[in-house]
């Protein structure tokens, strides 16, 4: 049984997403596959508004949002059959980092099915119409760091406050005058704020999300789509010895298949044999699930202390 669902996010502000299905939808499409798709909360976090806009996009399915506190929680709640998936971040344009996910892999026997890309593009939200009448902004202290420079130039003599989170930033503002927050354009509509500004962090932020779920035997090893566009993301160890990695490179070599992202990761030292130090994520730009690639898994396999495809899938559209 799915775990108690925050209800999805339901406001028409722009980049928010909208989950309510037309009341004018053909019988057939109001059929839907009622799914639990887990998030990195709390509500109003910019992952919360990126699996809601990433669950209006899907046509065959009825999804309600759980938001989780962090990555390990999630992994344990689908583990345990509390959810049938879940949207999680996995790397930022800017500052990088799959490592905690990839860490959390080697724990679970989880796949990815699709991967999905969002900018995060900070909004100041107010009930003023008028930014010379702000006096203070309250945000999480992540986004006060990468505005500084802009609120510096726009508010030199407004105060700062740090909350714990983008939702209690857009509360405090929606009962104050002279007040701002920093966070999520969709928190505007549902706390009755103006956007009176997006895009005021120092440089571009994209967001890569990827949907992770439960190994099933019965589902497509890999999702549909064309050659060009297919990733295959592979997770594997290699013995400590030299030349074992570049061994990995010249078989990926003679199959003609580039290297998109290549990442290394510690192993937990007393729970692993001594000549395994180090656990590798790669993501390929191929589908590696494909008959035409046999060959090179069973040589991945043969090379490698442990290999296991995590997932094949479409490329993430660029945003």
């Amino acid at each position: 049984m799915d775990k108690e669902c925050a209800p999805a996010p339901k406001t028409s502000a722009p980049g928010a997403p909208e989950l309510i299905q037309p009341a004018t939808a053909p019988r057939a499409a109001l059929k839907k596959k009622k799914t639990t798709l887990a998030c990195v909360g709390p509500t109003g976090s910019f992952a919360w508004f990126a699996a809601g806009t990433f669950a209006a996009s899907l046509a065959g399915e009825d999804v309600s949002l759980l938001p989780a506190p962090d990555l390990e929680s999630i992994f344990r709640l689908i583990d345990d059959g509390l959810c049938s998936s879940a949207l999680i971040p996995m790397e930022n344009s800017r500052t990088g980092g799959a490592g905690p996910a990839i860490d959390l892999f080697l724990r679970h026997d989880l796949r990815i099915s699709v991967e999905y890309s969002m900018r995060a593009d900070i909004c100041l939200l107010s009930r003023e119409r008028n930014t010379d009448a702000i006096r203070v902004i309250y945000s999480h202290p992540r986004h006060l760091a990468r505005c500084a420079g802009k609120l510096a130039v726009m508010f030199p003599d407004a105060a700062t406050v740090a909350t714990a989170s983008d939702t209690e930033a857009a509360h405090f503002t929606a009962q104050m005058d002279g007040a701002a927050a920093l966070g999520h354009p969709g928190l505007a509509g549902q706390h009755g704020l103006a956007a009176l500004g997006i895009g005021i962090q120092s440089n571009a932020d994209v967001i890569r999300f990827i949907r992770i779920e439960r190994r099933d035997a019965n589902a497509p090893s890999s999702a549909p789509c064309a050659p060009e566009d297919a990733i295959s993301s592979l997770l594997f160890t290699l013995p400590d010895s030299p030349g074992a990695l570049a061994s990995v490179f010249q078989c990926l070599a003679e199959a003609g298949v580039s290297v998109r992202k290549l990442e290394m990761r510690p192993l937990d030292q007393e729970h692993t044999p001594d000549n395994l130090r180090h656990a590798f994520f790669a993501e390929l730009e191929t589908d590696l699930s494909s008959p035409a690639h046999a060959r090179t898994m069973n040589i991945l396999r043969a090379v490698c202390a442990d290999c296991r495809l995590l997932g094949c899938y479409p490329r993430a559209a660029e945003v």
